[in-house]
């Protein structure tokens, strides 16, 4: 009997290629490890001959389960790394071929061009190569950057996921991510073996079950396995798992969020209040994700979310949700008002409630209405008929069984929309410190020159400016991205317009200074001044002004001056780098997220960077297709809003200087059609370098510890 031929091995590019990619970041030379894999192709084609050729009595063939495995190709690719534990999940491998590649196998007949690279295959683990269980690189490949991949990254698409799929999907989906738990704690246990079957075995007996093609592999693993097949195996279940997702669950997902995506934003609500009343299958639109321990919801009707809006577990941070999002699934404020109104009166009604509990749910639908108030009092300004409304509903149905509640709201929406508000002002434990001193002579704005004002004072009085438009921003004019449509920009979003204009009006001023400034010595003098003005804006954690500083700085207009880039001394430089190393753009500012985070307020951050996602979160559906309202992300534009509330509250303990102030609100620029040419008249390629060189020494940068502490994390990585 002779062994059946099997199909050719595929060594193209595919998966040679590939490896080669995954293997030249290792710190070898890429000439030896392009050698290094002229030899393992030379070393497949040889093993390619073998299987065409030995038959099955061969001394070759003495492995008892040698016909029955497969050729490891993880085993040829990791040799050049002994003792590290492999990783197959990466490594290209080919499909259902037999093998007779084994300890026990002719090495003889294996022709290596090296002798190490022989002994180093040869001193394989025997239970590695003989447990080497099927892989399917293409389809591996193929899924490799499929969008699910995207989606389960992200903590809010995977919420989005979540609500969409059904509760088989659901129990997939988990089984996956209690993979990923087993995989990034497989370092801490040394039972392996066991841990990997009673996590299969659990989703044996869980219900809904898995699908069956995936229930039917999740069999017991043998208990003396080795560390490297229990792990090959579970990458393979995972993989099994997400492949399914991907075939049988994400395209529907899919084709929901592009629908989602083209529905006009100009009228996202699709429900009419009369349909509220007929929703039949309230509990099976309802639906939880776990985070952190905790039940969070994240789809239901409206029925179920005006209910948990009094329930006597009641979250403070779903109620803000759930106001200031409502616009999103209702069609209107009013049909807000009639549901709050129509859920009291049952609450009123309802006979088999307790009165100490009655009387609570009936005062948190009141209190409901403080906090819209709270939250948009604009919406109230500008429809009086609402105001109308709620005062009726206080007098004509609060009034009857709470009279103080009633009066208590009454008195409280008038405060809160009195057009004569005054705002306390601010107290502090200790005295601002005193403003930097400016000529006394100055007595218009006109008189105010750049030079004139300390850097710290100028990064004072513009974080002042900046708390002041922070301050003014109200949650509406955050959500709809109001404030990118042409025609209502003005009316919906004036304050956060005004911020944005303030930050393009610093950022083109700075390049405005330095591209007209054409004498050579006090443009180098204006740039050093400018890196100080955002480095103090940097240490006073206003981060908007320190963006707008530095992305003028960055303009290719004053990039390109060279000389009077290279006329700053070493300590500027430092500042320039540290700062452009967190204003970076790369991975959505995570850098400055990261620095946001770990500061406490007085704060002001770059506006700029929640903008962004809220646009990236606005594409999400507001419904389901089921009826339910997509509360997931009614939370992530929620807590996005937060963050941005949470800075407007703390105030910076700093004396105004107005002559400043003014100043600052006054700012010339020039067009930017107009910065080229001034740049090229400050540094001309042929006129200004001889005399730039002639006239500043060339200096050298001195290692300083910035440099230091840079130079160790790059040698880390």
């Amino acid at each position: 009997m002779t062994l059946n031929k099997p199909p050719p091995l595929d060594l193209s590019s595919t998966y040679l290629a590939q490896a080669t990619r995954q293997r030249t970041g290792s710190g070898r030379p890429r000439e030896e490890t392009q050698e290094l894999f002229e030899e393992i192709e030379s070393l497949l084609n040889t093993a390619q001959d073998i299987l065409n050729n030995i038959p099955m009595d061969s001394s070759v063939c003495t492995t008892p389960r040698a016909s029955e495995a497969e050729i490891d190709f993880s085993v040829l690719l990791e040799f050049q790394s002994p003792g590290r534990e492999i990783d197959s999940s990466s490594a290209p491998l080919t499909s259902s071929q037999p093998s007779i590649i084994g300890p026990s196998s002719d090495t003889n007949l294996i022709n290596f061009k090296n002798i190490e690279t022989r002994k180093r295959v040869l001193s394989l683990p025997v239970e590695l190569v003989e447990s080497a269980p099927t892989h399917r690189f293409e389809q591996k490949l193929q899924l490799r950057f499929h969008p699910l991949r995207d989606v389960l990254r992200d903590l809010t698409g995977l919420t989005s996921f979540r609500a969409y799929i059904n509760d088989q999907a659901l129990q997939l989906l988990r089984f996956w991510e209690e993979c990923e738990e087993f995989f990034s704690r497989r370092h801490e246990t040394s039972r392996l073996c066991k841990v990997a079957n009673e996590l299969c075995l659990k989703y044996h007996h869980l219900e809904p079950k898995l699908p069956l093609p995936i229930l039917d592999k999740l069999t017991p693993i043998p208990k003396n396995s080795a560390s490297t097949h229990v792990l090959q195996v579970m990458r393979d279940r995972q993989f099994d798992a997400f492949e399914y997702m991907c075939v049988h669950v994400y395209p529907a997902y899919e084709d929901h969020c592009q629908q989602a995506a083209v529905t006009p934003r100009l009228n996202p609500q699709t429900y009419e209040c009369n349909s509220f009343s007929g929703a039949s299958d309230e509990a099976n639109q309802t639906k939880y994700v776990l985070i952190d321990s905790e039940q969070v919801l994240v789809s239901a009707a409206i029925p179920k979310l005006i209910a948990e809006l009094t329930s006597e577990n009641v979250d403070h941070s779903f109620n803000f949700t759930f106001m200031l999002t409502h616009r999103y699934f209702l069609n209107s404020s009013h049909d807000l008002l009639l549901l709050l109104s129509k859920h009291y009166k049952n609450l009123a009604g309802s006979s088999g409630t307790s009165q100490p509990a009655q009387t609570k749910a009936l005062l948190r639908t009141v209190n409901l209405l403080k906090l819209w108030l709270d939250i948009h009092p604009v919406h109230f300004m500008q429809d009086p008929s609402l105001v109308q409304a709620i005062q009726q509903f206080a007098e004509e149905v609060v009034q009857k069984t709470l009279p103080p509640a009633a009066k208590n709201l009454l008195s409280y929406m008038e405060t809160k929309l009195s057009p004569h508000q005054e705002e306390e002002p601010f107290q502090f434990n200790s005295k601002p410190p005193k403003p930097k001193k400016i000529l006394r002579s100055l007595t218009s704005t006109e008189q105010v020159s750049f030079e004139q004002i300390h850097p710290l004072e100028f990064a004072r009085q513009i974080t002042l400016l900046d708390q002041q438009l922070l301050r003014m921003i109200q949650p509406n004019e955050l959500l709809f991205m109001n404030w990118t449509r042409n025609e209502t920009k003005r009316a919906d979003s004036p304050n956060l317009l005004a911020m944005i204009d303030q930050f393009n009006r610093t950022g083109q001023w700075v390049v405005s200074l330095l591209v007209t400034t054409h004498e050579f010595e006090k443009r180098s003098k204006y740039l050093q001044r400018l890196i100080q003005v955002a480095y103090e804006t940097f240490k006073l954690q206003n981060y908007n002004s320190t963006m707008a500083l530095v992305s003028g700085l960055k303009n290719s207009a004053v990039v390109r001056l060279k000389h009077t880039w290279d006329s700053l001394p070493s300590s500027c430089w430092d500042c320039w780098e540290e700062l452009t190393a967190i204003c970076m753009l790369d991975d959505n500012f995570a850098r400055l997220r990261e620095v946001v985070r770990s500061n406490s307020p007085p704060c002001i951050p770059y506006v700029g960077m929640y903008l962004s996602d809220l646009t990236f979160k606005e594409v999400e559906p507001n419904i389901f297709d089921g009826g339910s309202v997509n509360f997931g992300k009614m939370r992530s534009l929620a807590d996005i809003v937060s963050k941005l509330k949470q800075d407007q509250v703390v105030p910076y303990c700093l004396e105004s200087v107005p002559l400043i102030q003014e100043f600052l609100k006054q700012l010339s620029f020039i067009p930017e059609s107009e910065y080229y040419e001034n740049s090229q008249l400050c540094e001309n390629k042929n006129r200004d370098s001889q005399s730039a060189e002639s006239t500043v020494p060339k200096l050298v940068r001195r290692k300083t510890l910035f440099h230091l502490k840079n130079s160790l994390n790059k040698s880390v990585k």
